[in-house]
């Protein structure tokens, strides 16, 4: 149900603002007990414009040294396949931004 093109539609049906920070998608919680958080599926993740300004800023910043080592948790560059998780952390640790699950007001998931 979530396209891009329907974005729009669903922001402006939660007046959200790009001014205000939001990443949106499909949640994933399967690692949340090992990592405290949950992320938002890659193939389906949505950023404002604060969340993927601030996000920039994060990324610019990152420390790059152990980048050959797979995610631990931290905020910092990572030979891994689960770039997710780094996206969460880092916006979570530097901007206290969490991942909101695509649903509408019956709790239906709209990815």
């Amino acid at each position: 149900f979530l396209f891009p093109e329907n974005v729009g539609r669903y922001v402006e049906a939660r007046k959200w603002s790009y001014n205000d920070h939001h990443y949106f998608g499909h949640v994933l919680s399967g690692r949340k007990d090992e990592r405290g958080l949950s992320t938002v599926a890659g193939g389906a993740v949505f950023f404002s414009r604060a969340t993927l300004l601030a996000g920039a800023d994060i990324f610019r910043k990152m420390p790059m040294k152990n980048g050959d080592e797979e995610e631990d948790g931290t905020c910092r560059d990572a030979y891994t396949g689960t770039e997710e998780m780094v996206t969460a952390v880092c916006l979570k640790e530097h901007s206290n931004i969490l991942a909101e699950p695509a649903i509408d007001p019956e709790g239906r998931e709209h990815v």
